[in-house]
């Protein structure tokens, strides 16, 4: 018969053990022993273990009988999300009709003829739906995501507020009031923005007319037959993620059923070239060129404007490659310039290329001869387009590893003139020198926002190309 001296001992033996199989490397800690049992070693009595394929996202793309143009990506995921693009935006409305496409993305999810908009929000709450709109110079999207398991209700309710929009007359007085307040609330850049574009394409019509301009021309009027005629089906592309595509397909067929066949036209936009200024009062002035990219091929304008980079003059230490490419050198040359930047834009039937600086208002004329001597120097080389693809392969996958980058990814990519990463792989260095070749022969534009008081006219600026 065990003592009790000894039985605790062996007691304590079976704990160490235990101790050592749970702490496995931590083991020699607690003494010498047997470790827990190696990473190969199966359990007797257990099947073999089978590691198990996770399949690869599955993206299918298809038609409605409207007209609606369909991409699904089922990836399997607990979220599911619903993204639509419809192509009409502030190039659409006319100066007589000014601020008609703020209201209307202020307008999505509102009343339909079926659901009031506090049902509507309600309904979305019920579900964890959450929603966005965004206009820009052509297209409007709208953006809704919840819980997989919710995916009937939310295109459902998606559906009914693209199909079925009632604009109310008490719902416009009450929202324009929220569009006054955004146009107010533009950062300085949006406003350089309007600027180089009113300046490139004239500031009464199509791409020359502000994102945001005023809320003079926003009626229940404007905006109902705005978006009567932009609502039609050849219009209109809705993505999804997190949904197997038939589920997808038929949802959207259903739900979707009432906005009507049809195309939508424009007017062409016509680049012209010439000057644009805003007051803006202070020292300083933000000031941009242009030139036009409508000709050249939009993925070499993209890989142009990232190898020109952007350089800052700042007292923070920056981590990370942003700052850099060409224009480096010019803020090193210029001490009167704190930021510059290149820039492009493309449209479906249009584009820019340029640069833009901050820059002391007495110093405006010598900043735009430096932007134009810079932007003539021409001849980028394999090394700096090679950076330049890389900086933007890079955006691209960082936002392709999240569902919701992918979903926007697919949505943006259903719109003329924009990007994909293989459109971008695909460019040359000769690509991007024969964009910039091709752009320089166009006339120039600029655009001063800030102090105003030394920016010379176009006669003069011109002739720094």
């Amino acid at each position: 018969m065990l003592s009790k001296v000894t039985a605790n001992g062996a007691v304590r033996t079976a704990v160490k053990t235990q101790a050592r199989r749970q702490m496995g490397v931590l083991a020699p800690l607690f003494g010498s022993g047997p470790n827990q049992n190696g990473l190969d070693e199966q359990f007797a009595g257990t099947p073999q273990l089978v590691p198990m394929d996770i399949p690869a996202p599955t993206i299918a793309e298809d038609k409605t009988v409207h007209g609606l143009s369909l991409i699904s990506e089922d990836s399997r995921s607990p979220l599911t999300t619903l993204n639509i693009r419809v192509g009409v935006g502030t190039r659409d409305t006319s100066l007589a009709t000014s601020g008609t496409a703020l209201l209307l993305k202020h307008l999505a999810f509102g009343t339909t003829d079926n659901r009031s908009s506090l049902r509507i929000q309600r309904e979305l709450d019920e579900i964890g739906a959450s929603v966005n709109a965004i206009v820009d110079r052509e297209n409007l999207y709208l953006q809704a995501a919840a819980q997989a398991q919710y995916f009937t209700q939310l295109v459902e309710i998606v559906g009914d507020a693209v199909g079925n929009a009632a604009i109310k007359d008490h719902e416009v007085t009450y929202l324009l009031h929220y569009v006054q307040n955004e146009i107010e609330s533009r950062t300085r850049s949006e406003v350089v923005s309007d600027a180089i574009h009113a300046a490139a394409y004239y500031d009464s019509e199509t791409l020359g007319l502000p994102v945001y301009g005023d809320v003079s021309g926003a009626s229940r009027a404007a905006v109902a037959s705005l978006a009567q005629n932009a609502f039609v089906g050849s219009n209109i592309s809705v993505v999804g993620t997190g949904v197997d595509h038939d589920q997808f397909s038929q949802g959207v067929s259903d739900h979707f059923a009432d906005v009507a066949a049809g195309e939508f036209s424009r007017a062409a936009s016509q680049y012209v070239g010439g000057e644009y200024r805003v007051n803006g009062g202070g020292n300083f002035a933000e000031v941009s060129v242009a030139l036009n990219a409508g000709d050249a091929n939009s993925a070499a304008v993209e890989v142009l404007a990232t190898a020109l980079g952007h350089a800052t003059r700042s007292k923070l230490h920056s981590l990370g490659g942003k700052t850099g490419g060409r224009v480096a050198a010019v803020l090193d040359a210029n001490d009167s310039i704190g930021a510059v930047g290149g820039f492009s834009e493309s449209y479906s039937d249009g584009g820019l290329v340029g640069l833009g600086a901050v820059t002391n208002g007495s110093d405006v004329e010598s900043t735009f001869a430096v932007l134009a001597a810079t932007l003539k120097a021409g001849n980028l080389t394999d090394d700096e387009v090679a950076r330049a693809k890389a900086i933007l392969a890079g955006a691209s996958a960082t936002e392709a590893s999240s569902q919701l980058g992918r979903a926007s990814q697919y949505t943006v990519n259903t719109a003329a003139g924009s990007n994909t990463a293989a459109d971008i792989a695909a460019v040359t260095t000769a690509d991007v020198n024969n964009a910039l070749a091709s752009a320089l022969k166009s006339a120039p534009s600029f655009a001063t926002v800030g102090d105003i008081s030394s920016t010379p006219r176009y006669n003069t600026l011109s002739k720094l190309f």
